[in-house]
């Protein structure tokens, strides 16, 4: 699954070289995944709710949960 979810590029989510910092399952076809981006000049945490769609986990929305500079 955390396969899946590197690979999909969908809503710009790269998540490939950040850190998957918490992953929840609610339910068979939903998904919390908490990710920490570290950019050149800042780092970003955000909570991702994911959706199960024809068999593969897709992004369906998306929350800041902390900013900060380097």
């Amino acid at each position: 699954m955390i396969e899946e979810i590197r690979i999909n590029k969908e809503a710009d989510v790269y998540l490939v070289g950040n850190t998957i910092d918490a992953l929840t399952f609610p339910t068979l076809e939903k998904a919390s995944i908490e990710v920490t981006h570290e950019m050149t000049k800042e780092i970003e945490k955000r909570q991702y709710t994911l959706i199960k769609q024809d068999g593969l986990w897709k992004v369906h929305s998306y929350k800041e949960l902390a900013k900060s500079e380097r």
